[in-house]
């Protein structure tokens, strides 16, 4: 399946469609349920299930499923899984997993709202290539975005084409069953690195990864600057970790980018001017390309993307900084 596939339409409720199994990973957040809930009842897709992981929450999370669950619509079961204390997303994902009956199985996080056709814009890339393990879609802003959402679903941009891709975003994302069961997540995973881990998983076996911007989340994203730099070191530890275990080299392009950069100043001190400034400027054109340039390309505007760049380009910063911490970690081990 390329780019250009047209996928074949897919009506909301075909007679003797596949039962879908919907995992919602939960810790702690029980204001935000009420709106998620709310959301995936209301999809336009018939059979599913809906399977709600609390991961150990301590607050009213478990009394909120409970109230929330009663309220279900007609034809839709809730199962509702509760972990005694915090296993991580992994467990969590890997519990819904367990419980799921159905021939896909797709994930989201209790800070989303699903759109109506989210599970018919999942599945349409399966009925076009059974080949595929796993199939993604885009990430929109919540209403009256902060700087901070803004930029982290600017680092989060996918674009505006279907294609096969690298990886997805774990709070939108389908696995074909067996896939899913046969190969569950690592519960060692480092933050923000498990959905990479499975991605890598489905390719090193022959199987695809499909990205589908008709499949639409709105992720309101931790809104405050502190938060979003801090979830940015975490991806950057957990970069490190799937790279490891993958045997994918020392870092990412985008990190030695970073790591020239910084170093740069030497250069200017130990090079005549000319060809130190030609250095800094090649390197502020390569950081350039990596924060901007791609996600244009992607169709995403200039107008949004020279907003956030100062922030996108603190956050991967922060990102490179978590991956340094974490190799000097693992050394230390």
């Amino acid at each position: 399946m390329t780019a250009a596939t047209t996928m074949p339409p897919l009506p909301a409720t075909p007679a003797g469609a596949a039962l879908v199994s919907v995992v919602l990973i939960t810790k702690d957040r029980a204001a935000l349920l009420p709106r998620c809930l709310a959301s995936l009842f209301a999809l336009s897709w018939r059979p599913f299930e809906l399977i709600c992981v609390d991961d150990g929450s301590r607050d009213d999370t478990a009394a909120t499923l409970t109230r929330l669950a009663a309220l279900a619509p007609a034809g839709i079961p809730v199962t509702v899984c509760r972990h005694a204390h915090n296993r991580g997303i992994g467990a969590a994902r890997n519990t819904g997993i367990t419980a799921a009956r159905g021939a896909f199985v797709a994930f989201t996080d209790d800070d989303c709202e699903v759109r109506p056709d989210w599970l018919t814009a999942l599945l349409r890339p399966f009925a076009a290539d059974p080949a595929l393990a796993i199939v993604g879609g885009g990430i929109d802003e919540p209403p009256a975005p902060t700087p901070a959402q803004r930029a982290s679903e600017g680092i989060n941009f996918l674009g505006a084409t279907a294609r096969r891709v690298r990886s997805i975003v774990g709070c939108n994302m389908m696995l074909e069953a067996g896939f899913a069961r046969a190969f569950p997540f690592d519960e060692g995973a480092r933050n923000y690195a498990d959905e990479l881990d499975r991605c890598l998983t489905a390719a090193a076996i022959g199987r695809g990864v499909w990205f589908t911007p008709a499949a639409r989340v709105v992720h309101h994203h931790r809104h405050d600057v502190r938060s979003f730099l801090r979830q940015q070191r975490q991806r950057g530890a957990g970069a490190v970790w799937v790279r490891h275990k993958h045997r994918l080299g020392l870092w990412p392009r985008k990190y030695w980018v970073i790591a020239a950069l910084l170093a740069s100043p030497a250069a200017l001190l130990l090079l005549p001017w000319p060809p130190a400034l030609a250095v800094v400027a090649s390197l502020l054109v390569a950081f350039f390309a990596q924060t901007v340039l791609l996600d244009r390309a992607r169709g995403k505007c200039w107008r949004d993307l020279l907003a956030t760049l100062p922030l996108v380009a603190l956050g991967y910063l922060w990102e490179f900084a978590g991956a340094v911490m974490a190799m000097g970690r693992g050394r230390r081990q």
